[in-house]
């Protein structure tokens, strides 16, 4: 979706901060769970993280716009209804 969205003059910079981003952040997720774990515990830990992970892999059926990824041609033109939906044919 990236590719698609972000104008290719600045994709290198777009893509650049957002793996940037992610990488300056990733140590926090490892601080956040062990005082996470030193407060609550173990189990208690366990079962909030796994409660996000499943509302984060739920996003795609509970949020419309994750189904507009499966249609083709550019966001502004699918904006503009020029370009034909694609059928419910799943790709293989």
């Amino acid at each position: 979706m990236t590719f698609e969205t972000v104008p290719e003059e600045l994709r290198s910079r777009v893509l650049s901060a957002t793996t940037a981003s992610v990488q300056m952040v990733t140590p926090l997720g490892g601080l956040a769970a062990g005082s996470l774990v030193d407060s609550v515990g173990l189990s208690s830990t366990l079962l909030a993280v796994g409660g996000v992970y499943l509302l984060a892999t739920l996003c795609p059926v509970i949020f419309p716009a994750w189904r507009q990824m499966d249609r083709i041609g550019s966001p502004r033109a699918r904006a503009e209804g020029s370009l034909p939906q694609r059928s419910g044919a799943k790709r293989v």
